[in-house]
C-alpha cells in the first residue's frame, strides 16, 4: 500500500506541476470542476487538489483497502500529467 500511496503523491505532484506550466503558457484547464475550483481558490487551487486527492486516497484505503484501487487512482492522475506534458511538448 505504501508504494501505491507514494505513486499517487508523485502523480499528483506531476499533474500540478504540468498544469501550472500549461496555465503559464496560456492553456486553459479542460476539466470544468477543476476550472471552477481554480476560479474559486485562485492561486491556491493546487492546495484544494491535494486535499481532494488525500480524501480520495483515504476513502480508497479505508473502505476498499485494496492497493490496486490506489494504484488505479495514481494511474489515472498520472495519465492526466502525461496528457499535460504531451500538450506542452506539442506547444
Amino acid at each position: 500500500m505504501t508504494a501505491a500511496l507514494i505513486a499517487l503523491a508523485l502523480a499528483t505532484l506531476a499533474d500540478i506541476i504540468t498544469t501550472i506550466i500549461a496555465l503559464q503558457r496560456g492553456f486553459v484547464e479542460a476539466a470544468p470542476v477543476m476550472r471552477w475550483i481554480m476560479s474559486w481558490a485562485g492561486s491556491a487551487w493546487w492546495v484544494v487538489k491535494i486535499v481532494f486527492t488525500v480524501v480520495g486516497a483515504w476513502v480508497l484505503v479505508r473502505f476498499i483497502g485494496d492497493p490496486v484501487a490506489v494504484w488505479a487512482f495514481a494511474a489515472g492522475i498520472g495519465l492526466v500529467a502525461l496528457w499535460n506534458l504531451r500538450l506542452l511538448v506539442k506547444g
